[in-house]
């Protein structure tokens, strides 16, 4: 999927982290990491869901895709040991039917 966000074309990618967390990343035109959405911890997200890293330079972005109900926010949480990261789920299905 791609998303535009601050007059880019970035790509929506999942993949998985090396213990099955689902990781998710947005990479410029040219293929390049633009920034990594997800964060991995130890607690396994719900099904279909990963750990959003909402915080410093990933504020804004985060911010602007639940906004654009790209990802929607579970509710749940978990401490990282200095933030918090919030459970999310990508709407892309929903988002392609619009």
């Amino acid at each position: 999927m791609v998303v535009e966000y601050d007059g880019q074309k970035l790509d929506l990618l999942e993949t998985k982290y090396h213990n099955g967390n689902k990781a998710v990343v947005l990479n410029d035109s040219e293929g390049y990491l633009f920034c990594t959405l997800s964060v991995n911890l130890e607690s396994m997200p719900n099904q279909d869901c990963f750990w959003l890293k909402d915080w410093s330079e990933n504020e804004e972005i985060a911010e602007y895709m639940v906004s654009k109900k790209i990802i929607k926010l579970t509710g749940r949480t978990k401490s990282t040991g200095y933030v918090i990261a919030k459970e999310a789920i990508l709407y892309v299905k929903d988002i392609d039917n619009e």
